[in-house]
């Protein structure tokens, strides 16, 4: 019987040590600022990999619309991005360069859990222009703000810890993919 009990014992221990990796792989056992350094992390490898192609073309851009998300709303310089009720807020700014730091510059000035800003140089990076981007988490009450960034276009969510790592992925290819015409009639 006490043999018996010791195999239960220790199924019962390998069960709680699995669950508890998935739980803490999926983000779910983190603390807010691994979850945002992971974030960091995947933003950062897609800021520096060469192009992401547009997949949606609107009155004012084309961009890269990730396949769980959708088009919600778009006015000249606004795009509302939904995913499961989630809101996806991005900004756009014809005037501002790919090298740009305004959006930095005024994101800095808030409480931050994580600010960390890229900059790629074409002659010594794996991407093809010179840009200028960063990731910026807030924790709020229960959830995070999530922003990223590439010169004059940024994109704002609210989610959860969970999920910041797969967002700001997500999020940092939308950013990268935007096209559209600038002030000066070229093309981003």
């Amino acid at each position: 019987m006490m043999k018996q009990n010791r195999k239960w014992l220790l199924v019962l221990v390998v069960i709680v040590l699995v669950a508890g990796g998935m739980l803490y792989s999926a983000g779910y056992l983190k603390t807010g600022k691994q979850a945002a350094k992971a974030a960091e992390a995947s933003a950062e490898q897609v800021f520096y990999s060469d192009h992401v192609e547009t997949n949606e073309s609107l009155e004012h851009v084309s961009l890269y619309v990730p396949e769980h998300m959708e088009v919600s709303k778009e006015q000249p310089n606004n795009i509302q991005l939904n995913s499961n009720g989630q809101k996806y807020l991005v900004f756009y700014n014809p005037y501002e360069q790919l090298t740009s730091d305004t959006f930095y510059e005024s994101a800095k000035a808030e409480d931050e859990l994580l600010i960390q800003s890229f900059q790629s140089d074409e002659a010594t990076d794996k991407a093809s222009t010179d840009r200028f981007g960063y990731i910026r988490v807030l924790a709020l009450e229960d959830d995070y703000e999530l922003q990223v960034s590439v010169g004059g276009v940024k994109m704002t969510t609210v989610t959860e810890k969970h999920k910041l790592d797969e967002d700001a992925k997500d999020m940092m290819e939308v950013v990268l993919s935007i096209a559209y015409e600038t002030s000066k009639g070229d093309t981003k």
